[in-house]
């Protein structure tokens, strides 16, 4: 019993850490990092010119463009747990997949709307729906990820948010001066249409 139980104790890490990062490349990984390299480039598009756009396109003053964008961050107070039990509820990719889908088109939908105050409640709506699922992202990841290799896994997570995120903004920039805020907010709602059709069919979570 001595010597097999000395076996088991030396073949595991052999079995879950072997082969470094490329063991933990595999097709439902990629593209779930590919679903969150799209979904910062969206992100990151919007919230680097949203202010600017409240205060050009909409009219607002600076004062109120910022109240405005700032209080999404207040909604994250009560959607962050409000997602982590209903994504225990329903599950953490369909909790993902249709909270994503009504932030997405909320967002899309306040840009075709004239009346501020309904332009300001899509928008919360967003906000509050794009940080209600952020617990059914890091579980997908968790899940996706073997149990000894999670340290690397989560550096991975969060990789495409700070590659994306820059590079997202500085062509987010050079569009605006081109085209304008409403083609660089498009483009963002593509990014994310196309998230949402990876992490809806190409993503695979047991």
């Amino acid at each position: 019993d001595v010597p097999s139980g000395r076996a088991e104790v030396i073949d595991e890490p052999v079995d879950e850490g072997g082969g470094g990062i490329t063991s933990l490349l595999t097709p439902n990984v990629v593209m779930f990092l590919l679903f969150r390299a799209l979904a910062s480039m969206g992100m990151s598009m919007i919230s680097s010119f949203f202010v600017l756009y409240l205060m050009d396109v909409r009219g607002l003053t600076l004062a109120l463009a910022t109240l405005i964008f700032s209080s999404r961050m207040l909604l994250g107070m009560v959607a962050a747990p409000v997602g982590g039990f209903m994504a225990s509820r329903f599950g953490e990719k369909r909790w993902l997949i249709y909270t994503s889908a009504i932030g997405y088109a909320c967002f899309g939908l306040s840009l075709f709307t004239d009346n501020l105050a309904l332009f300001i409640a899509l928008f919360m709506l967003y906000g509050f729906f794009n940080t209600v699922n952020m617990a059914s992202r890091t579980s997908i990841i968790a899940r996706l990820i073997p149990r000894r290799s999670r340290g690397l896994g989560y550096s991975l997570f969060f990789l495409p948010t700070s590659l994306i995120g820059a590079v997202a903004s500085a062509i987010a920039g050079l569009i605006a001066d081109l085209y304008g805020f409403d083609v660089v907010f498009y483009i963002a709602i593509a990014a994310y249409a196309l998230a949402w059709v990876i992490m809806k069919f190409l993503v695979k979570v047991d």
